[in-house]
């Protein structure tokens, strides 16, 4: 987490930050032994862990230490790590004192959980959907000690951020393509690039990690980088930036402003602790700046930052860090939160999302389709709500005109649990997905969890996971998708079985709503499944008048490609004459939907 001194843990919202990098490396100790461990967590609160799952902590020498839990946070114990046939009987007390890793973990993420902004909190449904054009901020900053790889690093990330069409490095577009594919042409992004600009100090002064005389190494880290992020702002005024311009709904504070720096990035395992992580967070959090940081008459706090190169930076030739952080780090700006376990275990989502390891799907250069959820959060698509007796056939990715349902658990009270279903497909930004076929995804809506960046951090009770066709909780398996193997339904009765954690007006917390009979067209890509046992009179209608009378007269709802309502009629006789030619979904009162093509 990004802090000026401890006692800001108490006065802070939680950072989002993109996920450690899981790739196991062996590292060489001062006692000449090696130890092969991998990075857990992010920028709140990040440790190493072993082969057979003992957290550690890195000293200032070099060497990993076993971990202890202090407080709400983590110190090193002094004592060395060995693999776990070389362990002494020192070190076998030591790790049989050790909580487990996720409760150790859990315990040093509570601390972060006060909210001081929630007054002013920003959240991802912000009215970005008009398609007129936004622009965004980036500030290059490099380092007297480290600078930036290319000679016109301006020019390649300029590019990367704004080049229609960007397919250089096996890229599947710009930055900007990609927000522009995610909101089907709502939300049109364009970047302004200012830089690179010298810093002041070194680099390992903003990415120094909090040290005290009674707690050392305790994953608090990047100290001062609220420092880069107002000197970054300097430079852009400097350069003739008006900051108004970036205050997109007018309420005078800049919904972001993203700083690129040179060099490599903590999130990297084997790369130094002295590195930035990219992460997302407040200038208000820095004691200098409690209100933020005003220029020409706006404040400045949100803020993101992320990294130039990939991977470790000591076998670095150049490989640049791709587009998938830069976009994971400014969907946060957004105000969608992370959807990994921020604190280190098991993830629900991996590589299917932007906002999960997906990031570093291919490099980091394709990252993947936002979720139906994610969609959903941000105002640009809508999931159709199953009801009745349905079957869903020619279903597409919504990235090639498809739609997403939404299957609710009906509760009493202020329950908002449902599964959501959508075809992914290994084309496009999903070439880098683990599979092909149904998704199905299940919500728990906790708004304070959303709001404190907690999603999954509970493994017991998460927000968003996956159920796997499997059974088995790989997310970056092709086995989580649907049909798998004989296995194509999702009911009480089915493994894995239909469950939900709230009880329901049944009494029971299982869904009670089938889905079954879900096939794959391998050849086409297109998926159909049964709900609630099918209705025979559910599916594709090849012209717009082709209606058979399933609707005729009924009051229905039309919902266009990207599952956005786009119409409401009392009595159903055809498209409404003001919609252009596409593909709509049309569901009707009587609990018939169908998918009519508007030629």
């Amino acid at each position: 987490m990004t802090l000026a001194s401890m006692a800001l843990l108490f006065s802070s919202v939680r950072v989002g930050a993109v996920p450690a990098q899981s790739v196991w490396r062996t590292f060489t100790q001062s006692d000449g032994t090696t130890i092969t461990v991998r990075l857990c967590g992010d920028e709140n609160m990040h440790y190493y862990l072993t082969e057979d799952g003992v957290p550690l902590l890195r000293d200032a020498n070099g060497d990993f230490c076993y971990a202890d839990a202090l407080g709400f946070s983590l110190k090193s114990s002094g004592v060395v790590a060995h693999e776990q046939a070389r362990r002494s009987p020192q070190e076998r007390r030591q790790v049989s004192s050790l909580a487990s890793v996720e409760a150790v973990a859990k315990r040093s993420a509570r601390a972060a959980y006060v909210a001081k902004r929630r007054a002013s909190s920003r959240t991802a449904t912000r009215a970005l959907a008009d398609g007129s054009e936004h622009r965004g901020l980036v500030v290059m900053m490099e380092f007297p000690d480290k600078r930036f790889y290319d000679a016109d690093a301006n020019g390649v990330w300029g590019d990367i951020l704004n080049k229609e069409g960007f397919n250089d490095f096996g890229a599947n577009g710009s930055v900007s393509d990609y927000f522009a594919d995610q909101s089907a042409g709502l939300f049109n992004l364009k970047f302004d690039i200012i830089g690179p600009v010298m810093a002041k100090h070194n680099r390992n002064y903003y990415g120094a990690d909090y040290s005290g005389t009674s707690r050392d190494s305790i994953g608090m880290i990047d100290i001062h980088v609220g420092e880069l992020v107002v000197e970054a702002c300097d430079a852009a005024k400097a350069a003739g930036v008006n900051f108004r311009d970036y205050d997109w709904d007018g309420d005078g504070e800049v919904d972001q402003v993203f700083v690129l720096y040179a060099g490599g990035g903590q999130a990297s395992t084997g790369n130094p602790t002295s590195f930035i992580w990219p992460h997302e967070y407040y200038v208000s959090a820095y004691r200098q700046w409690p209100d933020g940081y005003e220029v020409d008459g706006v404040k400045i706090d949100t803020y993101a930052c992320g990294c130039e190169l990939y991977g470790i930076e000591t076998y670095n030739r150049g490989e640049l860090s791709g587009l998938g952080t830069f976009c994971h780090e400014f969907s946060h700006c957004l105000g969608l939160p992370d959807f990994y376990n921020t604190t280190g275990g098991d993830d629900m989502l991996g590589d299917w999302d932007l906002l999960s390891s997906g990031c570093y799907n291919a490099n980091g250069w394709c990252p993947p389709n936002y979720t139906i959820h994610e969609k959903e959060l941000s105002g640009w698509a809508q999931a159709v709500e199953l009801t009745e007796p349905t079957t869903v056939t020619g279903l597409l990715p919504m990235s090639d005109g498809g739609t997403a349902y939404k299957v609710r658990n009906d509760c009493y009270g202020d329950v908002d649990e449902y599964y959501l279903l959508e075809n992914r497909r290994k084309t496009g930004w999903d070439a880098y997905v683990p599979g092909n076929g149904l998704i199905v995804m299940h919500v728990d809506y906790d708004a304070d969890k959303w709001y404190y960046n907690s999603v999954n951090d509970d493994e017991d009770h998460f927000g968003v996971a996956i159920i796997p066709a499997s059974g088995i909780y790989d997310p970056n398996s092709s086995r989580v998708t649907y049909p798998y193997n004989r296995r194509d339904s999702l009911t009480d009765n089915s493994r894995p079985a239909a469950t939900v954690f709230n009880t329901n007006v049944r009494g029971t917390k299982f869904m009670g709503k089938p889905i079954t009979h879900i096939k794959r067209d391998d050849a086409s890509g297109e998926v159909s499944f049964d709900f609630m046992g099918g209705a025979y009179n559910s599916g594709i209608v090849t012209v717009e008048t082709a209606t058979d009378g399933l609707l005729e007269g009924n009051p229905a709802t039309v919902f266009d490609a990207s599952g956005r309502c786009v119409a409401r009629v009392d009595a159903y006789d055809g498209l409404p004459g003001m919609l252009p030619a596409g593909v709509y979904m049309v569901k009707s009162s009587n609990g018939t939907t169908i998918k009519v093509i508007k030629q």
